[in-house]
């Protein structure tokens, strides 16, 4: 595994979606790691705070997955 730290994690991370099919697809996802990864670092969030906020965005998806199959 690759010595993933603060200076390279969003790097690493954006490098782990390189194979997502679709030009756009990796597209949206790196400019989403990109943005998620400067909020966390501009305001410091805690690892706590970080894995409440993914916590949230997966139940927010999952709202619009439920509210689509139910419409």
């Amino acid at each position: 595994m690759k010595n993933i730290t603060r200076d390279n994690l969003t790097e690493t991370v954006k490098s782990s979606f390189a194979n997502i099919d679709g030009e756009r697809q990796r597209h949206l996802v790196n400019r989403l790691v990109h943005h998620l990864h400067a909020f966390a670092s501009e305001t410091g969030l805690s690892h706590e705070e970080w894995r409440d906020g993914m916590d949230f965005l997966h139940r927010m998806a999952m709202c619009g997955v439920n509210s689509t199959a139910q419409a």
